[in-house]
């Protein structure tokens, strides 16, 4: 049996939830606790019942796993993992369960009520809540009543990352849209919005290849500019020095719960723009509420990124740049995280 002080428990980790586990797991051995991360892999959930399927294999999962290791605290980052866990197992440990959603289950379809259930009594039951958002955690006392044991925990660049990636402008905007996600992340509302800017800028759009794209653009009757290009994923190095060499950032989704890339890009003090979705304005309503677009039309996020262009060394925004580097600095998120653990262990 293998003792350890942490244990974050992942499933079907994206690219993001990745970074955020590895980033959780750096800061937690950089403050003397002992940490691994697990992840449970499943098919595309597409049903409740998918859903329910793919919990008691988790469930089963970790009860194998934890008969070699031990830890002292089990963060279940997403909510599958954490719904159908025994009582009676759980209590062995003092449990986190963390969230970058308002709430873990983000469907409407037949059953969902069963889901929301399920988990509000496993997120009422947790010693902590770690939300990424403090729209999330408002969010979790409005819906399932939970008032108590909710911090706001976010996600910060480390700063190891930022010594090492050269900050320029190369005249060019970057946004980010993965392959499976073109309308959640409104790749018909950027695109459109630049058409309409006629601007000779270049934007650089990461996450998926130029093929998948203009098949997409197609079938929405939608034309691309010859001065849009699209890059698959990058090494994170890369991808970095991408975003740290952009003249500013663009998310323009239709549902944006978190927005990872947003802080990078903010810790990079790149202005970003975005069309009015929970993450990023939560962000940018503290930096300059002139970034964010005043509806998901293309027309409005075309102006809100017109406006920009004519202001690009706007006082109001550096000052808001300025406040952000503080609230969202990586040693003081690193000193409350260590702050509560240490709350959790006594």
């Amino acid at each position: 049996m293998q003792d350890i002080d942490y244990l974050i428990v992942a499933e079907n980790a994206t690219l993001g939830q990745e970074v955020y586990t590895n980033h959780r797991k750096v800061m937690l051995e950089e403050l003397g606790y002992s940490a691994k991360i697990i992840k449970f892999e499943s098919p595309k959930i597409r049903i409740t019942l998918d859903f329910l399927r793919v919990a008691y294999i988790y469930k089963k999962n970790l009860e194998k796993y934890l008969k070699t290791t031990r830890p002292k605290i089990i963060e279940f980052y997403c909510p599958a993992t954490l719904i159908f866990q025994d009582y009676k197992l759980l209590n062995n440990y003092k449990i986190i369960a963390s969230f970058d959603l308002p709430f873990g289950v983000n469907m409407s379809h037949f059953g969902s009520n069963l889901l929301h259930r399920l988990e509000r009594r496993k997120f009422s039951n947790a010693d902590i809540i770690f939300s990424l958002t403090k729209y999330g955690g408002d969010f979790l006392i409005s819906k399932y009543r939970i008032k108590r044991k909710i911090v706001h925990m976010p996600y910060v660049l480390n700063p190891e990352e930022l010594k090492m990636t050269h900050v320029s402008d190369a005249d060019f905007a970057v946004s980010y849209c993965p392959r499976n996600r073109f309308d959640r992340k409104g790749l018909d509302i950027l695109i459109n919005a630049w058409n309409s800017l006629k601007t000779r800028k270049k934007l650089i759009v990461i996450g998926t290849d130029k093929k998948s794209a203009i098949g997409y653009l197609q079938r929405k009757g939608i034309e691309l500019p010859e001065n849009i290009e699209f890059i698959s994923l990058l090494p994170r190095e890369e991808f970095l020095s991408l975003l740290s060499s952009c003249s500013f950032y663009i998310s323009s989704s239709r549902f944006e719960e978190f927005g990872q890339i947003i802080i990078e890009a903010l810790s990079f003090g790149k202005p970003v723009i975005s069309t009015p979705t929970f993450g990023p304005s939560e962000l940018l309503n503290d930096i300059d509420k002139e970034l964010i677009s005043p509806s998901f039309l293309p027309s409005d996020l075309a102006k809100t990124i017109e406006h920009l262009k004519k202001n690009p060394s706007d006082e109001n925004i550096k000052k808001g740049l300025s406040r952000f580097m503080k609230t969202y600095n990586y040693e003081s998120v690193k000193n409350r995280l260590n702050e509560e653990i240490a709350a959790l262990l006594k």
